[in-house]
């Protein structure tokens, strides 16, 4: 649901062209919903932290595939090192939250085993 702006709320009753309305004073106030459709989310900082060692910061994403591999899966979950800028990708069965689960901790356990790193 919207309304027209201020501007135009206070030309249509300075020409009488809406009846049943009385502005006080010249100036429209916003409504909460305007307030609220207009907010923006504060932008990211500039400011980046770097990793201080390989593995301390990973992002990790799910991926889908259009066509089936010969396994006849379609997702896989996608892990890059900040650090190294390393990749890998984990095939998955299914986007189920325990599948990823599992996966991620194979990930962990085998990165720390590899690393030292906890």
């Amino acid at each position: 649901l919207g309304h027209q702006s201020p501007a135009t709320i206070v030309l249509a009753d300075k020409s009488g062209a809406i009846t049943g309305i009385t502005l006080k004073d010249e100036k429209v106030t916003p409504c909460f919903s305007c307030i609220q459709a207009k907010s923006k989310r504060s932008p990211f900082s500039n400011k980046s932290t770097e990793a201080p060692h390989a593995l301390y910061c990973v992002f990790i994403d799910l991926g889908f595939v259009e066509h089936l591999n010969h396994h006849g899966d379609t997702i896989y979950l996608a892990i890059v090192d900040q650090y190294s800028t390393a990749k890998w990708t984990i095939v998955l069965k299914d986007k189920r939250a325990e599948t990823i689960i599992e996966a991620w901790s194979k990930f962990q356990a085998e990165s720390e085993r590899q690393t030292g790193q906890k």
